[in-house]
């Protein structure tokens, strides 16, 4: 392929985190599982979640526009 002038590369990266977050607790509980071991197993105590109006294409988009 010719590229003219630019050479094809990775100008930037940009990512993006969902705003919502559910704790583990919250999680353990619906799986009937302790959460003491649900949180030592995975070192953390939340996780974020993607909104009702968010999916795939417009957390790209978001993480594309923090490039």
């Amino acid at each position: 392929m010719n590229f003219g002038e630019r050479t094809p590369a990775i100008y930037g990266w940009g990512s993006y985190i969902p705003i919502y977050r559910i704790k583990l607790d919250d999680i353990a509980k619906a799986w009937g599982e302790d959460p003491l071991v649900v949180k030592r197993g995975l070192e953390v105590d939340e996780i974020s979640v993607k909104g009702p109006d968010e999916d795939q294409v417009t957390i790209a988009v978001n993480a594309a526009w923090n490039a």
